[in-house]
């Protein structure tokens, strides 16, 4: 058994439905940090982390008659934007059955969708999620504020 993830190991589950539509997801996160500047210094005196970037999720797929872009990926219908829920987004590996990344509260940014006359339609949707909780266990903030 390999222990290397492939493309063809991965499942992708939409709140918890397997979701058999797409050839391609990409997450990415980061960190924001600010320099800080003291006078009678050229460069900055040390670097401060100052928040942490929600994920970043792109995902793309096949075009299936009856089943678009506001089915199984869930992008919402105009109108439902004011009643949008946050999506859970989770790859797992199907050797393995361990989950390799969850990303939690997703929300989608955009979309986009075509036909080509010698190929597959394709779409391919990006969101927006505010944590990815990957093997090395949850990400959650120790004692955060939250809103009332």
């Amino acid at each position: 058994m390999s222990k290397v993830l492939t493309g063809g190991r991965a499942k992708i589950y939409i709140d918890n439905v397997l979701a058999g539509v797409f050839d391609s997801c990409s997450w990415s996160g980061g960190m924001s940090s600010e320099p800080i500047y003291v006078l009678g210094r050229a460069g900055p005196a040390e670097i401060a982390p100052t928040a942490f970037e929600p994920v970043n999720i792109s995902l793309s797929g096949f075009r299936i008659v009856d089943s678009g872009i506001h089915v199984l990926p869930k992008f919402p219908k105009y109108q439902d934007f004011l009643n949008i829920q946050g999506i859970t987004i989770t790859v797992v590996d199907r050797q393995t059955g361990k989950t390799i990344a969850t990303m939690v509260d997703c929300v989608p940014s955009n979309h986009n969708q075509g036909v080509n006359s010698r190929a597959t339609s394709k779409f391919s949707i990006n969101m927006i999620g505010l944590k990815l909780i990957d093997e090395s266990g949850d990400q959650s903030e120790v004692d955060p504020v939250n809103l009332p």
